[in-house]
C-alpha cells in the first residue's frame, strides 16, 4: 500500500510539474533585420525574467512570423506588433503597456509635399516593404512596388524607381546612418503614428496577468523609457 502512495504521489508531482517547466520558457517570432527588435527584446525578456520566464526569440519575414505566430503550434506570441493585428490574427492578445510610438515616415530624394496622412501620397509611386501591415494598409489602392528588405526600399529610392518609400522612424534612421544616400531625406510629418505592444498566443492567456502587471512596473520605473534612450 505504502508503495502505491508513493507511485501516485510521483504521478501526480508529475502532472502538476510539466506545465510548469513548459512555460518557465517561451519563443516569440520577430520581425526579422527590424532595428526595434534589440530595444523590444530587452524589454519584454526582462519584464518575463521578473516573472521567472525565459524567452528567445524566432526572427522570420513580416507575413510568415505573424502567421507562425497566431498559429501557436511551435511559438507562444509575437515579440512587438503595432496595435490592430489582433482584429485579424485572433490567437494574439495585445499586451496593453505600449513599448513604442512607431512613426511611420516618408523619405523622398527629389519630392517636397505637405504629408497629412496617406491620402497624401495617392498621386506618387510608393516603395514598401512586403509583409508590414501598416504600410500595406495605409496604402491600399495606391501604386506600390513591394520589396523584400529596407536595402531594397533606399536602393529604389536613390536610382529612382519610385517617388517615395515609407518605412519607421527608426527603420529608416537605422540604414541612413550606415550608407551614403546624401539626398535622400524624410518629410518631417509622419504619415501615422501607432502604438507597438508585445503579444501573448492565447494558448498563454494564464500568463496575462502577471505579464501585464511586470510590464507596468517596467513602465513606471522608467526602464522602458531608459532602454528607449539607449
Amino acid at each position: 500500500m505504502k508503495i502505491i502512495k508513493i507511485t501516485l504521489l510521483l504521478i501526480l508531482f508529475m502532472m502538476i510539474n510539466i506545465p510548469l517547466q513548459s512555460a518557465d520558457k517561451l519563443v516569440f517570432t520577430s520581425i526579422e533585420n527590424s532595428a526595434f527588435t534589440k530595444f523590444a527584446l530587452k524589454v519584454v525578456r526582462k519584464a518575463y525574467e521578473n516573472i521567472g520566464v525565459e524567452i528567445s526569440i524566432l526572427p522570420l519575414p513580416g507575413t510568415r512570423a505573424l502567421i507562425v505566430a497566431n498559429k501557436g503550434e511551435a511559438v507562444d506570441g509575437e515579440l512587438f506588433r503595432i496595435s490592430g493585428i489582433e482584429k485579424v490574427h485572433t490567437n494574439l492578445i495585445p499586451i496593453e503597456v505600449a513599448l513604442h510610438k512607431s512613426e511611420w515616415m516618408v523619405y523622398t530624394k527629389n519630392k517636397e509635399f505637405q504629408v497629412n496622412g496617406w491620402e497624401s501620397l495617392k498621386p506618387y509611386k510608393i516603395g514598401i516593404k512586403r509583409g508590414i501591415k501598416t504600410t500595406q494598409k495605409g496604402t491600399l489602392g495606391m501604386q506600390t512596388v513591394l520589396v523584400n528588405k529596407n536595402e531594397q526600399l533606399f536602393k529604389m529610392l536613390d536610382r529612382e524607381r519610385v517617388d517615395v518609400i515609407v518605412i519607421s522612424k527608426i527603420n529608416g534612421k537605422k540604414y541612413l546612418d550606415k550608407t551614403k544616400y546624401d539626398k535622400i531625406k524624410f518629410l518631417e510629418t509622419p504619415v501615422s503614428i501607432i502604438p507597438v505592444y508585445h503579444f501573448l498566443h492565447i494558448k498563454n492567456k494564464h500568463l496575462l496577468p502577471k505579464i501585464t502587471k511586470a510590464m507596468k512596473e517596467l513602465e513606471s520605473k522608467g526602464f522602458i523609457e531608459e532602454m528607449k534612450n539607449k
